[in-house]
């Protein structure tokens, strides 16, 4: 949390928590990503990703991933995932 976005990573494999000051935002397995919402608003990294098995996965730079969501349909679903995924991280208990 608070550095800045340069990547999206894909899980492959193994399990992460995705927290907020000690608050389980949720838990992500193979097939999940995290890290766009830094890279969509410009913004630092707002969570901290906690490996809770072996974790496998795929880094994707900024400027990879930003031209893969360039398009209008892309661009809008992953901005939708990044907006519920901050509202999701206002009202976790």
């Amino acid at each position: 949390k608070g550095e800045p976005g340069d990547s999206y990573v894909l899980i492959a494999a193994g399990v992460v928590d995705v927290s907020d000051d000690g608050r389980t935002l949720r838990t992500c397995g193979p097939g999940d990503g995290v890290g766009e919402i830094a890279l969509l608003r410009t913004v630092p990294r707002t969570a901290t990703v906690t490996a809770q098995t072996y974790v496998e996965g795929y880094s994707i730079d900024a400027p990879t991933f930003l031209s893969a969501v360039a398009g209008p349909a892309a661009a809008a679903a992953a901005e939708a995932v990044a907006s519920t995924r901050l509202q999701h991280s206002r009202t976790a208990p």
